[in-house]
């Protein structure tokens, strides 16, 4: 599927530059996902819909306020891990400690307790190792191949985080959007991965009983192939 998605990007590529009515409409179909995506695996009620409506300000009255300062806040992030992606920062503490306050995570410090991460099945390392297990992720974050796969790597990055969860709070979230900046670092779009809430803790799950982040990887590349075919069809003019 690799080799099919490099096609797609010398097709998009050939076509660039798109209208400018094309490409706030790419836009906002990305966005829309990005932050549907979010709320749905973090159990979040709100529906597409009701997150189009909110993009749009107008309030959803089955949303709580909080749902309301999400939204707003996902889109922010959204746009920094672009900025972040454009100035082609690596991946190292300073850009993880970015992402993650971003995301909502206090980054001054690290957690002083082990929560029990029930929906995962899953303790996370202790406070004491978080320092150590940090650094091996930043090795593994800083290890360049040059037949590196990117939704390999952007799976790992995603899975290793989340594996230490090294803030108190904000994990999930920071996790998913160091993945997705991974994708826009290595010249992909973002991934809007189709998962409900429990296939996504499930898909984490078995990360931690195998280590292999290859179910996550697959679904990053099959997600991105859907989105560069919709990206040609609608640069199809």
């Amino acid at each position: 599927m690799i080799r099919e998605i490099r096609k797609k990007l010398v097709v998009l590529s050939n076509r660039s530059p798109f209208p400018q009515a094309v490409k706030d409409y790419i836009d906002h179909l990305e966005k829309l996902d990005w932050i549907y995506m979010n709320l749905r695996l973090d159990g979040s009620p709100l529906s597409r819909d009701d997150v189009e409506k909110i993009l749009g300000g107008e309030p959803v009255m089955s949303g709580r306020i909080m749902d309301h300062v999400l939204v707003e806040n996902l889109n922010e992030l959204r746009v920094e891990l672009y900025e972040l992606a454009q100035r082609g920062l690596d991946v190292s503490p300073e850009l993880i400690r970015i992402v993650a306050a971003k995301a909502g995570a206090d980054v001054t410090e690290f957690r002083k307790s082990t929560p029990q991460l029930v929906e995962y099945g899953y303790t996370p390392v202790l406070p004491a190792e978080i320092p150590g297990t940090m650094s091996e992720f930043m090795a593994f974050a800083g290890h360049r191949d040059e037949f590196e796969n990117p939704f390999e790597k952007a799976a790992g990055l995603h899975n290793r985080l989340l594996a230490i969860y090294p803030f108190k709070e904000g994990n999930q979230v920071a996790a998913r959007a160091l993945m997705e900046y991974y994708l826009l670092y290595s010249g992909l779009p973002m991934a809007y991965v189709d998962l409900s809430e429990s296939q996504y803790n499930s898909t984490f799950s078995e990360y931690c009983r195998s280590g292999s982040s290859k179910p996550l990887a697959d679904l990053l590349t099959k997600a991105i192939l859907d989105r560069l075919e919709l990206m040609i069809q609608l640069t199809g003019y």
